[in-house]
């Protein structure tokens, strides 16, 4: 497994090169090897891909991808719609 340094110059994209991620700058599209190994941090299930954001198959909960870089943080998720209930005031 690969450290992280310290150093304030770290550049994630020769970070992720080296452990073997690739992600497309920009477009949020993310490697197969990576997706596979992501899961939810809530219920800890599978995730997948749907436009710019990794959905969990089994909470609903849908986390962004930043500039190539899926955001996996709870509070950071959309949280899902409620089964049969109108949503038009909550956003």
């Amino acid at each position: 497994m690969l450290d992280t340094p310290e150093d304030e110059r770290y550049d994630l994209r020769l970070w992720n090169a080296a452990a073997g991620v690739t992600v497309a700058k920009g477009s949020g599209m993310i490697d197969d090897e990576l997706l596979a190994i992501l899961a939810c941090p809530l219920c800890k299930t599978e995730v997948k891909l749907e436009g710019e954001r990794l959905v969990c198959v089994q909470c609903g909960r849908r986390y962004p991808i930043r500039d190539g870089i899926p955001v996996m943080l709870v509070d950071e998720a959309e949280a899902p719609a409620a089964e049969g209930a109108g949503e038009s005031a909550a956003e």
